[in-house]
C-alpha cells in the first residue's frame, strides 16, 4: 500500500511529538505522496 522507494527515518524527538507536528514539517511534500508512519514512540518513517 505504501511505497518504500525513498524512506527517511525520523528519530530523536520527544515521545510527546504528535503526528500532526511531523506532518507540518513535510507539508510541502504531501502532494508527492509523503506520509508519516510510526515505528515506536520516538521513531517514524516518512
Amino acid at each position: 500500500q505504501y511505497g518504500m522507494d525513498h524512506t527517511l527515518v525520523l528519530s530523536g524527538f520527544p515521545s510527546s511529538t504528535r503526528t500532526t507536528e511531523l506532518e507540518k514539517d513535510f507539508d510541502s511534500f504531501r502532494d508527492r505522496g509523503v506520509s508519516i508512519r510510526w515505528v515506536d514512540d520516538t521513531t517514524a518513517l516518512a
